[in-house]
Protein backbone atom coordinates (compact mmCIF):
# COMPACT_ATOMS: atom_id res chain seq x y z
CA UNK A 1 0.00 0.00 0.00
CA UNK A 2 1.55 3.30 -1.12
CA UNK A 3 0.07 5.29 1.75
CA UNK A 4 1.67 2.95 4.31
CA UNK A 5 5.06 3.44 2.63
CA UNK A 6 4.56 7.23 2.56
CA UNK A 7 3.74 7.29 6.27
CA UNK A 8 6.91 5.33 7.03
CA UNK A 9 8.97 7.70 4.87
CA UNK A 10 7.48 10.74 6.62
CA UNK A 11 8.38 9.28 10.01
CA UNK A 12 11.93 8.45 8.90
CA UNK A 13 12.35 11.98 7.54
CA UNK A 14 11.17 13.50 10.83
CA UNK A 15 13.91 11.59 12.67
CA UNK A 16 16.52 12.44 10.02
CA UNK A 17 15.63 16.13 10.32
CA UNK A 18 16.25 16.05 14.06
CA UNK A 19 19.47 14.06 13.63
CA UNK A 20 20.74 16.62 11.11
CA UNK A 21 19.86 19.43 13.51
CA UNK A 22 21.79 17.64 16.23
CA UNK A 23 24.86 17.41 13.99
CA UNK A 24 24.68 21.14 13.24
CA UNK A 25 23.98 22.41 16.75
CA UNK A 26 23.53 21.23 20.29
CA UNK A 27 19.87 22.26 20.28
CA UNK A 28 18.19 19.67 18.07
CA UNK A 29 14.53 20.03 17.21
CA UNK A 30 11.93 18.33 15.08
CA UNK A 31 10.63 20.02 11.93
CA UNK A 32 8.17 22.83 12.74
CA UNK A 33 5.71 21.25 10.27
CA UNK A 34 5.76 18.60 7.57
CA UNK A 35 5.63 20.90 4.54
CA UNK A 36 9.29 20.48 3.55
CA UNK A 37 9.18 16.72 4.08
CA UNK A 38 5.99 16.27 2.04
CA UNK A 39 7.47 18.43 -0.75
CA UNK A 40 10.77 16.54 -0.79
CA UNK A 41 8.91 13.23 -1.02
CA UNK A 42 6.74 14.71 -3.80
CA UNK A 43 3.52 13.84 -1.96
CA UNK A 44 2.39 17.25 -0.70
CA UNK A 45 -0.57 17.30 -3.09
CA UNK A 46 -1.92 14.08 -1.53
CA UNK A 47 -2.07 15.46 2.03
CA UNK A 48 -4.42 18.18 3.25
CA UNK A 49 -3.01 20.23 6.12
CA UNK A 50 -5.17 21.89 8.74
CA UNK A 51 -2.95 23.18 11.52
CA UNK A 52 -1.25 20.13 13.02
CA UNK A 53 -3.71 17.71 11.39
CA UNK A 54 -2.81 16.09 8.08
CA UNK A 55 -5.47 14.19 6.12
CA UNK A 56 -4.93 11.63 3.38
CA UNK A 57 -7.62 10.12 1.18
CA UNK A 58 -7.31 6.31 1.29
CA UNK A 59 -10.11 5.56 -1.16
CA UNK A 60 -13.16 7.24 -2.67
CA UNK A 61 -15.08 6.91 0.62
CA UNK A 62 -12.47 7.31 3.36
CA UNK A 63 -9.92 9.82 4.51
CA UNK A 64 -7.66 9.32 7.50
CA UNK A 65 -6.33 12.00 9.84
CA UNK A 66 -2.85 12.16 11.35
CA UNK A 67 -1.58 14.56 13.98
CA UNK A 68 1.97 15.88 13.92
CA UNK A 69 3.43 17.23 17.15
CA UNK A 70 6.64 19.12 16.49
CA UNK A 71 7.52 19.12 20.18
CA UNK A 72 7.89 15.32 20.17
CA UNK A 73 8.23 14.45 16.47
CA UNK A 74 5.23 12.13 16.73
CA UNK A 75 3.19 11.66 13.56
CA UNK A 76 0.28 9.46 14.55
CA UNK A 77 -3.08 8.39 13.20
CA UNK A 78 -6.01 9.91 15.09
CA UNK A 79 -8.82 8.57 12.92
CA UNK A 80 -11.98 7.52 14.71
CA UNK A 81 -11.80 4.06 13.13
CA UNK A 82 -8.69 2.65 14.78
CA UNK A 83 -8.68 -0.44 12.55
CA UNK A 84 -8.00 1.86 9.59
CA UNK A 85 -5.15 3.46 11.56
CA UNK A 86 -3.67 0.06 12.36
CA UNK A 87 -3.91 -1.02 8.73
CA UNK A 88 -1.96 2.05 7.61
CA UNK A 89 0.69 2.09 10.32
CA UNK A 90 1.56 -1.56 10.97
Amino acid sequence: LKIRADISLIRVNIIEYKDNQLLKASNASYPPNLDTILNSLNISSEWIKNGIIYTIKVNSNNSVEFKYLNSTGIFDCIHKEQNLCQELTR
